[in-house]
């Protein structure tokens, strides 16, 4: 009896002390606070030491998500928040390597704007050895050695590719999710890389990144890692996006790194069928549906500009949509069992396809079942894109002039293609004598490839006003240096400076 009473005076003892505190910080309503769960990997799998593990997250909350920590055996090993904002739902891909073999407990937890964590989302994961270590630092560059290109004061700038530190070739990323891609880069030339130098996305998908970033000060020889972050797409596919370093002078430089990623198609559990209780004994059967009937008489065309058709027979009548495949992967989904064609720009896929031939095949789809493929249809891309000379920003201001074959701004000289001046009051981009350029016929979000300048007929000089001449007007040239340059408006000030992204390849003999 006297340890009840003990045990109750503590208690009340306790009940005491915090009773102040409650009255002068009253509970603020729940809001039921932040929720997270694990999308991959699954609860019990298995995973080797050294080889890097995606653990793909997706957290919601009314107040928005500020961060979200992944928890290693109860050690918080990396903390990362949204690009932007604080989105009321985030979908996150962090990677981690394993570093010994054994049971792990993983979990992930969100933090919303008032710093309220959510309840640990948890798994078990099976960490094994591998046949052989694999130090992700390691990794032999995959990218092709490039030349160096001469800078300021007659030494020499040159980036080569180290390692990939995460998200590797090929990783399979849910739609939507964010990342933060991470390259390993050796300064080869002999220039030391001060501030300004950038990394700077060249083709490809952009994946939701921003067009540069600013790459830390690097002396020659030395080496650094280099993020971008990015965003998987929504639509499935294979998603390729390239970047390249940029000096403080505007001149590209270096090996171009990619960050390759696949996003999956959404797969719906084929529903069970039921039967509903009878005074028989014997069970209803009700036959499973099988795969639907797959397309056939599929046709390709192309027409001027790059844009590829396809066009299929429909021969199911169950399907819930297609998928076009390339060399087997998916490369689109059309959803809808009324649709028999599809279409997509060359442009989108260049530095994806260029010297290759690829399959093209269409499967019907009900769920995760597919029908057989269609028969293929073969593209032939053409020859890669040659290396670029010159890329990036320019702003001009009326009486300078742009050279695409350096990206210097300045007073007009022999060597600059464009002028942006003000004659008889009209704001106008005139392109320099020698210089050939044409005009799209639409606007775009980013500069046009080098396949489609490459296929634009181009005339003599001349040049384009205002208001003809709008933001996201895109342009290409063919320049005094022999070279070919794409161009797009980005902005025209109101104190009538206009903002230029551009960028120059190497087509000389």
């Amino acid at each position: 009896m006297s340890d009840k009473k003990s045990l109750f005076k503590l208690v009340l003892f306790g009940i005491l002390l915090l009773a102040p505190v409650i009255a002068c910080n009253p509970p603020t309503p729940a809001s039921g606070g932040p929720t997270v769960n694990i999308v991959s990997p699954i609860d019990g799998a298995t995973v080797t030491v050294g080889q890097q593990v995606l653990v793909q997250s997706s957290a919601s909350d009314e107040q928005g998500i500020v961060r979200v920590d992944l928890v290693v055996n109860a050690v918080v090993v990396r903390s990362d928040p949204p690009v932007e904002g604080t989105p009321t739902t985030f979908a996150i891909a962090q990677p981690w390597f394993p570093e010994t073999p054994g049971d792990v407990v993983l979990q992930v937890v969100a933090y919303n704007a008032s710093n309220q964590p959510s309840p640990a989302a948890s798994i078990t994961l099976h960490v094994v050895e591998g046949a052989a270590g694999v130090d992700p630092t390691s990794v032999p560059p995959t990218s092709t050695p490039v030349p160096d290109v001469t800078g300021e004061g007659g030494c020499t700038l040159n980036a080569t590719y180290t390692a990939d530190l995460s998200i590797p070739d090929g990783s399979v990323l849910q739609p939507g999710v964010s990342f933060l891609k991470t390259w390993r880069m050796l300064n080869s030339g002999t220039c030391d890389w001060g501030t300004g130098f950038t990394l700077v996305f060249v083709g490809g998908s952009q994946l939701g990144a921003p067009a540069s970033v600013i790459v830390p000060p690097t002396a020659s020889g030395g080496t650094v890692d280099i993020s971008v972050p990015m965003v998987a797409p929504v639509t499935p596919g294979n998603y390729k996006s390239n970047w390249r370093m940029l000096s403080d002078g505007g001149q590209a430089f270096g090996s171009t790194v990619w960050a390759s990623i696949v996003v999956p198609a959404p797969v719906t559990d084929t529903p069970v069928a039921t039967s509903t209780p009878t005074s028989t004994p014997t069970p209803e059967i009700t036959a499973t549906p099988g795969p639907p009937a797959a397309p056939t008489n599929l046709t390709m065309s192309t027409s001027t500009g790059g844009f590829v058709s396809l066009v299929w027979t429909d021969n199911a009548s169950d399907e819930q949509g297609f998928h076009i495949l390339a060399d087997g992967a998916i490369l689109h989904t059309v959803v809808g069992a009324d649709n028999t064609g599809w279409g997509f720009n060359y442009s989108d896929y260049a530095d994806v396809w260029c010297d290759k031939t690829v399959d093209l095949t269409v499967v019907a789809y009900r769920g995760a079942v597919w029908s057989a493929p269609s028969n293929a249809v073969q593209y032939a891309g053409p020859p890669c894109p040659p290396s670029i000379v010159a890329q990036g920003s320019a702003t001009l201001v009326l009486g300078e002039s742009l050279d695409l074959d350096t990206g210097t701004v300045g007073p007009l000289s022999g060597d600059a293609e464009l002028l942006w001046q003000k004659p008889g009051g009209t704001l106008f981009l005139r392109a320099a004598s020698g210089v050939s350029f044409g005009v799209a016929g639409a606007v775009g979000p980013s500069v046009p490839s080098y396949t489609f300048c490459d296929s634009m007929t181009k005339s003599s000089t001349g040049g384009v006003s205002v208001p003809t001449l709008t933001v996201g007007t895109l342009l290409c040239y063919n320049t005094t240096g022999g070279n070919l340059a794409g161009i797009r408006v980005d902005e025209i000030q109101a104190d009538e400076d206009i903002v230029l992204s551009f960028v120059t390849w190497d087509t000389t003999p």
